[in-house]
């Protein structure tokens, strides 16, 4: 499988190698990898490893592999199975392919969860609320008699957008989403 990079492979590769990496420190390791990519750790928080007979910089090299080996398992969705196969070219031990599956299988969905709000989408409108308020003087002028719509766009991230406008621009926002939404309908009968 193409999914991860050679460096990843070979970055797990030393992970298998219990002379540079002991059992336990890489069931840390991937903890670890997966608590900091969920947020709960800091990100510049090292595992501690000052227990376990490893060799630090090959542990830095496996925590970057164990973490992009992840992630990318995860956006792919990878089954079981699937995952296996790649851990088998890197040529892990079996208790170390049990206890990264067991992980994986653990975080899978919220590494997902989590992979789903990296990135440039827009947030969806999930409700509208409006407001019609009659200005009758502000501070610098004694009367000023108009009126002023307030309109709270509320999206799917838990954010508000409010839009403070005249009557005239609010009929003009009308019309352009009007005409958006027919460019729309002309769109997906094409």
């Amino acid at each position: 499988m193409d999914i991860v990079p050679k460096s990843v492979i070979e970055g797990l590769r030393l992970c298998g190698d219990d002379k540079l990496i002991s059992g336990k420190a890489f069931e840390i390791i991937i903890e670890h990898a997966c608590q900091t990519v969920l947020g709960n750790i800091a990100q510049n928080n090292e595992p501690d490893l000052s227990k376990e007979n490893t060799n630090l910089s090959v542990a830095k090299q496996c925590h970057g592999s164990v973490t992009v080996l992840m992630l990318e398992a995860a956006k792919h969705d990878l089954q079981e199975e699937q995952l296996g196969m790649i851990l088998d070219d890197c040529g892990l031990p079996q208790k170390q392919k049990e206890a990264f599956a067991f992980s994986y299988n653990h975080y899978k969905e919220d590494l997902r969860d989590k992979l789903s709000k990296v990135g440039r989408h827009a947030p969806n409108l999930v409700d509208v609320e409006w407001r019609l308020d009659y200005n009758l003087k502000n501070n610098r002028i004694n009367k000023v008699n108009e009126l002023q719509y307030t309109i709270s766009l509320k999206q799917d991230n838990g954010e508000q957008v409010d839009l403070v406008c005249t009557r005239d621009e609010l009929q003009d926002l009308v019309g352009k989403l009007k005409e958006a939404s027919k460019a729309l309908e002309r769109a997906s009968q094409i």
